[in-house]
């Protein structure tokens, strides 16, 4: 008798996990993710594509459920940072620094990372992983759990049972809200840093920068850091966006208001970005980085919460085994450090 999984989330944590219970062997696993097909969907979005790397943790994750080869055909390899010089040494001709990264590794979006998973499921796994896109699953009982699933347009939804929920569903995690709504005992501390975050498009004299490395552009007044992701063409088609992360919210009057405030950051913002992408990022709306949760446990009934994003959370279910399924580090992770 297999045992019934369904995750709760279909981002790099959920389909990760359920590469891995599939690995395993044993489970028959559904994952339902409330946005569209990741095969289908945008390639990029301007105003969420920051650069993930995956190395350490993240690595041996990927080694374990047997998707290194995809990753090196579909995500761009990622080879270390540089770091700009400040800007007085910068005009007397310094370079970048460089922190170079010994290893297998890659760098890509959210979207790129979901669809090299998605594909590899696919491919592997079809038997006991069904991917479930436009589907809001909603925990109603932890203690035996029961999901309503309702797809878009049907607000009634059916309940159905498994054997075993994760939620592996990010930072506002449904799942986790339901369970301290009604499992006696759980709580939730939550904490905001007051970090936020934009994000600039860089379209300008990008034959000046190497899509195998992340770029930090910038330390303070801002934190800025640059990487490519996969453009429509694939990893040969790079598109290049610098997350810009600072303490407390930002409005610009205009794009010359923005213009100036990227100047102070440092003047290579502006080199790389061009007036039309400055303009697009003066009206950007800014990212919250800084929430963070904490959890009184990961376990409530027969539910599992990983309860944050990526490749870190598929590793809660199986913490027990000893299997190194771990994280990445994302640009948004350097800004709120």
């Amino acid at each position: 008798m297999k045992i019934s999984v369904a995750i709760v989330g279909g981002g790099p944590a959920g389909l990760t996990l359920a590469a891995a219970l599939a690995q395993q062997g044993g489970f028959e696993i559904a994952v339902f993710e409330r946005a569209d097909d990741h095969s289908s969907a945008e390639t990029y979005n301007p105003d969420r594509s920051y650069t993930i790397d995956i190395t350490g943790h993240g690595l041996r994750a990927a080694r374990f459920i047997g998707i290194t080869d995809r990753f090196d055909a579909g995500l761009i390899h990622f080879k270390g940072l540089k770091i700009a010089p400040h800007p007085w040494l910068r005009r007397l001709g310094a370079g970048f620094a460089e922190e170079p990264y010994h290893g297998r590794g890659w760098t890509g979006s959210r979207g790129d990372i979901c669809r090299c998973l998605q594909a590899h499921l696919s491919e592997r796994h079809a038997d006991s992983v069904v991917l479930h896109f436009g589907a809001e699953a909603i925990l109603v009982d932890a203690g035996q759990p029961q999901l309503r699933i309702a797809s878009r347009g049907d607000g009634a939804g059916e309940l159905r049972r498994f054997d075993l929920v994760v939620g592996c569903d990010g930072g506002g995690s449904g799942v986790r809200r339901s369970i301290a709504d009604h499992t006696s005992g759980f709580t939730v501390e939550g904490a905001d840093l007051g970090n936020h975050s934009l994000m600039l498009h860089l379209d300008q004299h990008l034959n000046e920068l190497d899509p195998q490395y992340l770029y930090v552009l910038a330390i303070h007044p801002v934190m800025a850091v640059a990487g490519a992701i996969n453009g429509p063409g694939g990893p040969a088609d790079p598109r290049w966006f610098c997350q810009i992360g600072f303490s407390g919210t930002m409005r610009f009057d205009s794009g010359a208001d923005a213009g100036r405030f990227l100047d102070r950051a440092h003047p290579l913002l502006r080199h790389f970005a061009s007036d039309a992408m400055v303009e697009e990022f003066s009206h950007r709306q800014c990212l919250p980085t800084g929430k963070t949760k904490r959890c009184s446990s990961l376990v409530a009934g027969r539910v599992e919460g990983a309860f944050c994003s990526g490749i870190a959370a598929a590793g809660c279910l199986l913490r027990h085994t000893g299997i190194p399924l771990g994280k990445e580090r994302s640009t948004a992770q350097l800004v709120k450090q």
